[in-house]
């Protein structure tokens, strides 16, 4: 896809040049009801894939947004202090150009991370953060579908060391794994690059029906029921934990028991490939944790991961 814009918005602030020593590359999607969805991928140079960013973080995902606002939030808990933008985006009439337009945040962590978030056991508290606001913000640029914003937020002249936010808004998701495959370098393919997906699922609890909203596409997906517990879901074994050969994939289900009951997720689209009928392991993880507070209304939280070591702070 077509690069159509580059902008600048180095912060060029001494209080966040730390940043570019701790931030890795990530990327996440958010899927609005209206068909339209946007992906963020960070970018840092020099390169670095050695971990998640820890201090991008929303409710849920890597970005939350409402209606058709994306809220991107940054953090430096060193100093306590946060900063960010907003992306709106509203698709013209008859066509398949957008026009986006990057706002001052017009939310806290502590909001974007819901309602009731509260800090964890020995972790930051976001609701005494102070903001910094970036120093200009572009006039709106229309993109067609599939086409990307470079954002370069950050930057250290010193090291020459800088971040940069790749945005992406098309209202065709769905069709590949990835929003960014074309900035990859090609790979010879291997077993880690199956992934498995969960598609905005209708989930059964012995025949109790809820519904899981967003997708996750990893090697390995996880959702945590509220009050309950975290299940993590493998298509092979994975040694050293604690994973039994107890669920199925069947086309788009997932289907598992535990503790007497029994579980099925319905995926809109395939859960591994193009369908099939395979074994799948399953762990249960009664001690996780989420990093906040869950409102009452909240019954899943869900994610994936390249490694399980990573779902347990493990490197």
């Amino acid at each position: 896809m077509r690069n159509r814009q580059m902008i600048n918005l180095f912060a060029g602030l001494a209080f966040v040049l730390s940043l570019i020593g701790t931030a890795y590359a990530q990327s996440g999607s958010i899927g609005f009801p209206n068909g339209i969805t946007v992906a963020i991928k960070t970018e840092t140079v020099p390169p670095s894939n050695s971990g998640s960013l820890g201090n991008a973080y929303s409710s849920g995902s890597t970005y939350s947004g409402s209606g058709n606002i994306v809220h991107r939030v940054m953090t430096d808990t060193k100093n306590k202090i946060y900063f960010g933008y907003d992306v709106v985006v509203e698709k013209q009439a008859e066509s398949e150009k957008f026009v986006v337009t990057i706002k001052p945040l017009s939310k806290t962590p502590a909001q974007v991370m819901g309602k009731y978030a509260r800090p964890v056991e020995n972790g930051p508290d976001y609701t005494k953060f102070t903001p910094r606001s970036l120093p200009k913000f572009p006039d709106p640029v229309i993109l067609n579908d599939g086409d990307t914003i470079t954002l370069d937020i950050l930057e250290n002249p010193q090291t020459n060391g800088k971040i940069s936010d790749i945005i992406k808004v098309t209202s065709k998701p769905g069709r590949f794994p990835s929003h960014f495959s074309e900035r990859e370098k090609a790979k010879d393919f291997t077993i880690d690059d199956v992934n498995l997906l969960l598609d905005a699922p209708e989930i059964l609890i012995d025949g109790r029906k809820s519904q899981l909203g967003g997708r996750a596409s990893a090697n390995l997906l996880w959702v945590y029921f509220n009050g309950k517990g975290r299940f993590i879901f493998s298509f092979v074994p994975q040694p050293g934990y604690d994973f039994q050969k107890t669920g199925m994939i069947l086309d788009n289900k997932i289907l598992f028991d535990h503790n007497g009951e029994s579980y099925e997720f319905i995926n809109k689209s395939p859960v591994l490939g193009l369908g099939g009928k395979w074994n799948l392991w399953v762990m249960f993880d009664p001690d996780y944790k989420p990093s906040h507070k869950l409102s009452p209304e909240s019954l899943y939280e869900f994610g994936g991961a390249t490694k399980v070591e990573y779902l347990f702070d493990k490197k």
